[in-house]
């Protein structure tokens, strides 16, 4: 009987992107299990336990064991050249069998193999397979929508709060939040309640947002209170325009820096 090949892919995931699915996605068709250790620190700006969660939401696969890593090794910094061998030690209790593979993007994985005693598989060290970084996406995440999956989307989602001309009626208010929401490509908030039917509604419309959900400062002022409740650790960014006409040139000059924001 052959032996089943093990591979190792270690990574902060700050965020998981789709060069990290491509990643573990080719360490599965190239050998038979894969460890994924998903190292986070306390101190970092994304919370450790929720980059943990997206990884379990993105792979589910039976043949991918994930491990979250929070062990602080002060001593391990990328400037120590003994760094390779102190993650190794610190990360070999964790795994069952002996790693045949280590699977990474960056020049560290080479020794980082070594210290494994596994074979480096180079994998898009150029990344023209998949053009982006976790910190290109933490600088500018809707330039670089394309690239985050939909499971860590409703972070980086921003509010764009809209408040609208003086003589609007209140009832043509959806209807200019759907208009503004259509030019973005995005998603509005529509006439809910506050109340568990209203935010799971809320919830669900967060995940289909693109970059931003629409909504008025009305909106705002009711559902404020239970926005941190309902995405717990979001960076919930807003930004406002107040309207002064409802005329479609003047509407798409308050919106061209955000289409601007969300071309990519």
């Amino acid at each position: 009987m052959n032996k089943q090949t093990h591979g190792v892919v270690i990574g902060r995931f700050m965020p998981p992107h789709n060069g990290h699915r491509y990643l573990i996605d080719f360490a599965t068709a190239y050998a038979d299990r894969v460890t994924v250790f998903v190292c986070t620190l306390s101190h970092e700006p994304i919370p450790g336990e929720l980059r943990f969660r997206w990884m379990t939401e993105m792979f589910p696969s039976p043949n991918i064991h994930l491990v979250h890593i929070t062990q602080e090794i002060p001593e391990a910094s990328r400037t120590n050249p003994d760094s390779p061998h102190i993650w190794a030690q610190a990360l070999l209790p964790s795994l069952d069998t002996p790693v045949d593979f280590l699977f990474a993007s960056e020049d560290y994985g080479q020794p980082l193999a070594e210290a494994f005693g596994a074979q480096f598989v180079s994998v898009d060290p150029s990344r023209n397979t998949i053009g982006t970084s976790a910190t290109k996406i933490r600088q500018n995440p809707l330039k670089n929508w394309k690239y985050i999956p939909q499971s860590v989307r409703p972070y980086f989602v921003r509010l764009l709060e809209v408040t609208p001309p003086n003589e609007l009626m209140p009832e043509d208010s959806l209807t200019l939040l759907s208009q503004i929401a259509s030019q973005l490509d995005t998603v509005f908030l529509p006439a809910l309640e506050a109340n568990q039917s209203g935010l799971a509604q809320l919830k669900a419309l967060w995940a289909q947002a693109r970059g931003y959900i629409v909504l008025s400062v009305d909106q705002w002022r009711t559902f404020s209170p239970f926005i941190g409740r309902v995405f717990p650790g979001f960076p919930l960014e807003i930004r406002k325009i107040q309207l002064h006409s409802t005329n479609t040139p003047s509407i798409q000059e308050y919106l061209a820096p955000f289409l601007e924001e969300l071309s990519s």
